[in-house]
């Protein structure tokens, strides 16, 4: 089956120039040391407000002194090239392999992840898929935690969310999660084409949509008012809504990971929340200086 227009542009999205986040206001008199290990940073906030972890006096000035090295580090040193596409992606193996969209990290003479915990890391493709707009990185680095597969599709109305790194108007550093509805399967290929109600950014694609259980269901890789639709998906109409998205759906994500021998989990009912294992992938076209 060959690739036709389809009236889906790519989630993923030309990065805008990066700037420091500015500190948030410190708390009141109950305030606590609040580690940030997205930012790396350390800021007195009320004990209820801490998003991170909670630190004392010694570990928050040893982690203060780190991020002012890091801070002279950055100044000094030559400037390093933005992503030229940001794209979003799960840790889906042990062994730190991410999956994500295929359009996300072609033409990339370099990539990285940027994981739960802050820190980025360079990573590799092993396997593509032109059908599935699917691709899979090696990063070699062992996650917290990995996603995982709802054993079956969804029923019409379920309601699920959507994790990922939706650029506004600066590339993020948290993942963010959307709420939305499965409306049907569209069919095309062997396994079809989910089509949700939910209005998701550029920067989407490759992030997980997750079932009312915790389950990865699908994989997000376009949205109603772009021109990508993989091969296997066909055609489809330009009437729908706009705020209609596109997803791969659990069944063909599982059968790209055996036929390429990584291993995944199947779901169970302790699964961790997706912001656990939905990564950024950032896609250069120039080199950037090792991280």
């Amino acid at each position: 089956m060959t690739a036709r227009a389809y009236g889906l542009l790519a989630l993923a999205v030309t990065a805008v120039a990066l700037t420091a986040p500015s500190a948030s206001r410190a708390g009141s008199g109950d305030s606590v040391h609040c580690y940030d290990p997205a930012r790396q940073m350390v800021r007195p906030t009320a004990a209820a407000d801490c998003r991170g972890r909670v630190v004392g006096p010694a570990e928050a000035a040893a982690l203060r002194a780190q991020r002012a090295r890091y801070v002279r580090r950055a100044v000094t040193a030559p400037p390093q090239p933005h992503p030229a596409i940001i794209g979003s992606g799960i840790f889906v193996s042990d062994r730190g392999d991410v999956l994500t969209n295929r359009h996300v990290i072609d033409s990339c003479r370099a990539i990285s992840v940027l994981q739960p915990d802050g820190r980025t890391v360079p990573a590799r493709v092993i396997a593509r898929s032109r059908m599935y707009d699917l691709g899979l990185l090696r990063t070699g680095k062992r996650p917290t935690e990995t996603a995982a597969f709802a054993p079956q599709g969804l029923t019409n109305g379920h309601p699920v969310a959507i994790t990922g790194f939706p650029v506004y108007r600066l590339p993020p550093v948290r993942p963010q999660t959307i709420e939305g509805r499965y409306l049907n399967q569209r069919q095309g290929g062997t396994d079809g084409i989910m089509v949700l109600a939910a209005a998701v950014m550029p920067g989407a694609s490759g992030s997980p949509v997750v079932n009312r259980s915790g389950a990865v269901a699908g994989l997000v890789f376009a949205r109603n008012d772009t021109t990508r639709m993989p091969t296997a998906f066909g055609n489809g109409s330009h009437d729908t809504p706009p705020d209609r998205t596109y997803a791969i759906p659990t069944s063909a994500l599982q059968r790209f990971l055996s036929a390429h021998g990584v291993p995944f989990r199947m779901a169970k009912a302790d699964d961790a929340e997706a912001r656990s294992y939905t990564v950024r992938v950032n896609c250069y076209r120039n080199s950037p200086r090792s991280q």
